[in-house]
């Protein structure tokens, strides 16, 4: 089965810009300004999470022949739910 992951970061891409943009044109005028602020390093981090964990996992899994999976897939997927 294919898996698409092309869309995931340009929506992280998309999602981090507008929030950057609602705190800049929301400065200090918004209850919520400071959670917009905070909410960028999170979007961030999200992204560098799933860049350098999770996609390199699913990459290598997506190899795999799902009859026939390695005898460490056990540890493949823990490590892949540390990182989701």
């Amino acid at each position: 089965m294919a898996v698409s992951s092309k869309p995931m970061p340009a929506l992280g891409a998309i999602t981090t810009l507008l929030a950057t943009a609602n705190a800049l044109l929301s400065w200090g005028n918004s209850p919520g300004y400071a959670l917009t602020v905070a909410a960028v390093p999170c979007f961030l981090a999200g992204m560098a999470v799933t860049k350098l964990g999770n996609m390199p996992i699913n990459a290598k899994i997506m190899k795999w022949i799902p009859s026939a999976p390695p005898q460490d897939w056990a540890s493949w997927r823990d490590r892949w739910w540390r990182y989701h």
